[in-house]
């Protein structure tokens, strides 16, 4: 099954992978300091978040196989 994020989501979509479940510890810490997880990261090992503004490929199981991105964010200032 294939999965697109948008650019800004308004509810986080959840994925598992292939990892024996337990806690993240690294993410938790990180998520004690800062209010928030970083990039795709959760309080589970085999659970990840799917980043915004990529297709993602599920199994039937709700596998996470692949993401990519399909949105390429470019700013160019103009030079006064």
């Amino acid at each position: 099954m294939k999965i697109r994020s948008s650019i800004i989501p308004a509810d986080h979509t959840f994925a598992q992978v292939r990892k024996t479940r337990g806690y993240n510890l690294k993410a938790i810490c990180i998520f004690a300091s800062t209010g928030f997880f970083m990039d795709d990261d959760t309080f589970w090992l085999n659970e990840v978040c799917l980043r915004p503004g990529c297709d993602h490929i599920v199994d039937e199981d709700g596998y996470l196989v692949s993401s990519q991105p399909w949105f390429q964010w470019h700013y160019s200032p103009e030079q006064k």
